[in-house]
């Protein structure tokens, strides 16, 4: 039951991405959007691959576990954005999680969570590819565990926070490799190996 739980989120996320870099290209040739000011795009996107760090609830005691920074765990991120102006996007993006959790004390767990979240990103140094971006966002997250010898679960809906730093990298004209870094707090997360925070090293591919 969990492994076709956790194959769903995963391909509900897959397909939520791969419809957002499809629809991105036919948008990007429209005469509207393919306008340039000061050398950039009116809308950009990224597809990047995340390494992920997450911490989670562990029962009673206010102690929480991590998978560590496991590619092999990693998901993607998709995000779409609008210039407002010269250096100043607002967008949003789809990101998720899955991580197994072993405690100390407690049910060994499996948890996912797929976050949305709009979100702001600003180039303060518009030649370097420097950028800071942070925004506000749902978290739907699931977990099963065992109790006994009772497999029991949740899902749950929270509100999330996020901040992040990356570069852009130009490859050619309005293509760059993206490096960042982002950190999700989830807020109440309060159940069994409900997930709290998690942190998202991405490696991807900007057009802009």
């Amino acid at each position: 039951m969990e492994a076709h739980f956790g194959s769903a989120v995963r391909l509900a996320s897959i397909l939520a991405i791969t419809g957002v870099s499809v629809g991105l290209t036919p948008l990007l040739s429209t005469p509207l959007i393919a306008q340039q000011v000061d050398g950039e795009l009116s809308v950009q996107g990224t597809m990047a691959f995340n390494g992920i760090w997450n911490t989670a609830n562990t029962g009673g005691s206010s102690r929480s576990t991590a998978t560590g920074l496991r590619l092999g765990e990693g998901r993607y991120s998709g995000r779409v954005a609008v210039r407002i102006r010269s250096g100043v996007y607002v967008g949003a993006s789809v990101s998720s999680w899955q991580f197994n959790l072993t405690p100390l004390t407690g049910y060994d767990a499996v948890s996912e969570a797929v976050d949305l979240a709009p979100y702001v990103q600003l180039y303060p140094l518009r030649h370097t590819g420097l950028f800071l971006r942070g925004g506000a966002g749902y978290v739907r997250s699931w977990a099963y565990f065992g109790a006994g010898n009772i497999i029991q679960g949740y899902k749950g809906s929270r509100l999330s926070g996020s901040a992040g730093i990356g570069c852009d990298f130009a490859l050619r004209a309005h293509l760059a490799l993206t490096l960042s870094g982002d950190y999700t707090k989830v807020a109440n997360a309060t159940n069994y190996a409900e997930g709290k925070s998690a942190v998202m090293i991405g490696v991807g591919l900007t057009v802009h």
